[in-house]
């Protein structure tokens, strides 16, 4: 297929037939791309960055009419069509020598497809898009990488390996472990094309090697797959190929959690590509540039795995046991709850740097410590988590008062919390209800979407921070440090550090084997930049296989 998308003239992209959705994003489309091509002309794509969703000041700023959320929700189901969804838009769009859209009778301009899915992946207000629209009223939508993946593919088309993205993925990964381009870029777009769907989940692997061949030329290393393989075997030989050849916890972070696995038969180290949707790895947060957490312990150095069949065999430190987790970070969020937060927070007995208090570990935790341009995390973020915690607590105290919980008992756990932690990043109980009051004035009368967002703006760079990490759960480690592990770890499950690994891993021993199960990465609060090594030495090193 890559060969006839590069000889063609032209390539016509078929979204469908024309409805009332379509209409409308059509036209949401044209009345963007004006305003962003502006800006992006003069090299100024920071003007853009910084506003809540659907802020009032920035249609004012640039010049554009406001948008409706009945106009978003058309955006958001527009992108529900199949072909935003499929892994083949890489090669469709990035080999294209021009591209003409059609929907029904819609011709959409290109060019404003990618324009204001540009601007929806580098605001993030598609992220947000997602998440007003999970109201009651409305069907779940598509996550910022379905509204943004016209304009990736274009960026793609435009620069190749080239494009920011990618770029930026291969420059920090080859750069600093004599990694091959051509190498670091499949490895891209294989992690970035985790959310596609392929009616052949073979096309996961061998649709893009095909790409890959054409932007770089043939592979001297030889990777061998073909369609007479099975996906398992397509997959596992990628994953060996890749983790024997990449920094290993680059490929090995995108081990999904177990639950979320359609191929059983898959050895744990193995990446499932035909599962659509996995929590964004940690260590691609920042492409691993702000961890670093093998680098000093003596004796594990950069030793490369091998492969025995199913069987991946590495040197490794142990470093710590699961003793207590919370509920899924989705969950804690979905149901307003603080129990699980408040006694995992309060147990937590580590000593961190700069004398940081039980709730400065608990939010730096739950943000993995970072943003999209730091780590750490600024303080921002924390008075962000002030704003955040007394909306989930007011939201709290809502659902009890209609009759699912006893309130009383909420406000009583919560006040022994705040007074036990004696610190300002935790809202006063007389914040909460002067909140939660205004919540139900706005939800008694209509609903304006602006008066919304202003409530909630004080909370949205903590919410944005944790958008990332939710299919993870809080924890709470033997040792007493705090972090983040995959949904289906488990009290007993180990914590271990492997050699080149940016992040910490989470393996479960088998007993009966002596074989270790690959849960997924971690990110252990207080021990991400060098802090074991100050404690391990080459004597702690095992030779374990992972199985």
């Amino acid at each position: 297929m890559c060969d006839i998308y590069h000889v063609a003239e032209a390539v016509i992209v078929w979204l469908g037939t024309e409805d009332e959705d379509a209409k409308c994003a059509v036209e949401l489309q044209k009345r963007f791309a004006p305003a962003i091509s502006r800006v992006l002309n003069q090299d100024r794509v920071e003007d853009l960055i910084g506003y809540p969703f659907n802020a009032i000041e920035f249609y004012e700023k640039f010049g554009i009419r406001q948008t409706s959320l009945e106009e978003w929700k058309c955006y958001a189901n527009f992108h529900r069509r199949a072909w935003f969804g499929r892994t083949w838009i890489k090669q469709e769009i990035t080999l294209a020598k021009e591209i003409h859209v059609a929907c029904g009778a819609l011709r959409p301009k290109w060019e404003d497809m990618y324009l204001l899915g540009l601007f929806m992946r580098i605001t993030y207000w598609g992220v947000f898009l997602s998440g007003f629209l999970r109201q009651p009223d409305y069907e779940p939508t598509p996550g910022n990488r379905q509204f943004s993946s016209a304009s990736f593919a274009e960026g793609f088309r435009i620069n190749g390996p080239q494009s920011l993205e990618p770029r930026m993925y291969c420059e920090h990964v080859c750069a600093a472990n004599n990694v091959n381009a051509r190498d670091a870029f499949l490895e891209f777009v294989l992690l970035d094309t985790r959310m596609t769907k392929a009616s052949d989940p073979r096309d996961k692997v061998l649709g893009l090697l095909g790409l890959v061949t054409r932007l770089f030329g043939p592979n001297n290393a030889k990777l061998q797959l073909h369609y007479e393989m099975s996906v398992e075997d397509v997959y596992t030989l990628t994953a060996a190929y890749l983790l024997q050849r990449m920094p290993l916890a680059s490929y090995l972070s995108a081990a999904e959690d177990k639950k979320k696995r359609k191929l059983k038969d898959l050895p744990s180290w193995v990446p499932d590509l035909s599962v659509s949707y996995s929590p964004i790895s940690i260590n691609r947060l920042g492409y691993g540039r702000y961890w670093d957490c093998s680098s000093t312990i003596r004796g594990l150095g950069t030793s490369i795995p091998s492969v025995d069949g199913r069987t991946l065999c590495l040197a490794a430190v142990e470093w710590d046991e699961v003793a207590e987790l919370c509920e899924p970070t989705v969950d804690l969020i979905r149901n307003e709850s603080i129990d699980d937060l408040v006694t995992i927070a309060t147990k937590s007995g580590a000593k961190y740097a700069n004398n940081q208090s039980q709730v400065e570990a608990l939010w730096r935790t739950l943000a993995a410590d970072c943003t999209e341009t730091e780590s750490p995390a600024p303080e921002e973020v924390g008075i962000s988590f002030r704003a955040w915690l007394c909306s989930h607590i007011a939201f709290a105290l809502r659902r009890a008062r209609l009759g699912q919980t006893n309130p009383a008992r909420i406000i009583e756990k919560y006040n022994c919390f705040k007074h036990s932690s004696m610190t300002d990043l935790l809202p006063s109980l007389s914040e909460v209800e002067s909140y939660a009051n205004r919540m139900e004035k706005l939800l008694a009368g209509n609903y304006v979407l602006s008066d919304w967002t202003k409530m909630e703006a004080k909370a949205e760079p903590f919410a944005k921070s944790i958008t990332v990490l939710l299919d993870r759960r809080l924890f709470r480690s033997v040792k007493g440090f705090l972090g983040l592990c995959p949904a289906s770890s488990d009290v007993g499950d180990t914590i271990w550090v492997l050699p080149n690994a940016k992040v910490p891993f989470i393996l479960r021993p088998r007993i009966s084997t002596g074989y270790y199960e690959l849960l997924g990465e971690a990110y252990l609060h207080g021990c991400m930049t060098g802090e074991i090594g100050q404690t391990y030495s080459c004597e702690s090193v095992q030779h374990i296989k992972i199985q």
